[in-house]
């Protein structure tokens, strides 16, 4: 992608959208790896006591 020959023919609003919407989706995805860490981890932790609940719960 020509960022410079796209931002130079007045196109100057769609490119900063564009360059925001990628900013935000990486951002997202990284969010999206924390939360994904956390529920791996809190399966570590509490999956014995999940299992044995879910047991009890049928």
């Amino acid at each position: 992608m020509n960022r410079d020959g796209f931002a130079a023919n007045g196109q100057n609003d769609l490119f900063l959208f564009q360059q925001t919407g990628e900013a935000r989706a990486f951002h997202l995805k990284v969010g999206i790896n924390y939360f994904e860490a956390c529920i791996g981890e809190l399966e570590g932790l509490y999956g014995e006591v999940l299992a044995v609940d879910d047991v009890y719960s049928e």
